[in-house]
């Protein structure tokens, strides 16, 4: 054997042992309207879903997406929603508005939901309280989070 097929042949056998050695995971996703899950297991094992309650969203830093729900919008898009206005975000899915973003307040700021310019008369007869410092008119404060400021 020369010595590059040499080389080749070493080379391999290292891929194919890395690769035998190595937990075999899968990538679940679900794609329906509502709760769903991105997650990664170990070969054997079901999935688990975490309920929205479960996962503190208070402690979350901005900008990290910790405490957030993967969920499906009614236009298909996978998203993620912070666990304690999760079941209000779905609510208002439910009434056919549209939400361009969300975010608790992570106990420092207001939590908010912002919709589509469409929807701004039903956000208001459904009773919420626009944010005036938003000029544009679509942005409402929460009613559930469980931790505003």
């Amino acid at each position: 054997m020369s010595n590059k097929t040499m080389k080749t042949a070493n080379r391999a056998q290292r891929r194919k042992s890395k690769s035998q050695n190595r937990k075999k995971a899968f990538v679940f996703k679900h794609r329906r309207v509502g709760l769903t899950f991105l997650t990664s297991i170990k070969e054997g094992y079901r999935p688990q879903l975490s309920s929205p309650t479960s996962i503190d969203c208070a402690r979350a830093e901005f900008g990290t997406y910790t405490g957030q729900v993967h969920a499906v919008t009614p236009g298909g898009k996978l998203v993620g929603i912070d666990a304690c206005i999760f079941s209000e975000v779905t609510g208002l899915w439910e009434e056919g508005i549209t939400t361009i973003e969300s975010c608790c307040g992570h106990n420092k700021a207001k939590s908010y939901i912002a919709v589509v310019e469409k929807d701004i008369a039903r956000m208001l007869a459904l009773g919420y309280q626009p944010d005036k410092g938003h000029e544009t008119g679509c942005v409402f404060y929460s009613k559930t989070s469980r931790h505003d400021k």
